[in-house]
């Protein structure tokens, strides 16, 4: 698929997450209590984490060879995953557009680069493209339960090394 019709694809995705409504579980403070303290706790045994879609399960399966820290806090894992999975998409909403702009201009500037080809510089800008509309939908799905989670937004971002 083209550059152009990746993000069509994606923009669609986004509006039909924001006309009806998404997938995303609708969260209870203490499940987001919970993930946000194993969190913490996977940051210190793992370093620093970082989210994408299929990050939680990862967690878990490194936590399962450890401490298995996510089980003792009560989660199997597609609990872990729906109930983890909806507070990061959660954080994701909580961040300002000012501070998405910010991460995505930090991304070293690649269009002048001579060590690069045409069509490197082409799968860059997708995969960067690409990257940014995953955001947007995350930012969508977990929009309604970004209140929620606003107030433990701080420890996620020292989970994640956002500080």
């Amino acid at each position: 698929m083209h550059f152009a019709g990746k993000v069509v694809k994606t923009i669609a995705t986004v509006v039909a997450f924001l006309i009806f409504g998404s997938s995303a579980h609708s969260l209870e403070v203490h499940e987001v209590e919970r993930v946000v303290g194993v969190l913490e706790q996977l940051a210190e045994d793992l370093g620093g984490l970082s989210y994408d879609g299929e990050a939680t399960a990862d967690w878990f399966e490194n936590d399962a060879l450890g401490e298995r820290r996510i089980e003792a806090a009560g989660f199997d894992l597609a609990g872990w995953r729906e109930a983890a999975d909806s507070t990061m998409r959660a954080f994701y909403a909580t961040l300002s557009e000012t501070e998405i702009e910010e991460a995505f201009a930090a991304i070293p500037d690649f269009e002048d680069r001579q060590d690069l080809t045409d069509s490197q510089k082409q799968a860059l800008a997708e995969s960067v493209a690409e990257q940014r509309a995953t955001i947007e939908a995350w930012r969508a799905e977990g929009a309604a339960n970004a209140a929620l989670v606003q107030p433990f937004s701080k420890r996620v971002r020292a989970a994640l090394d956002m500080e």
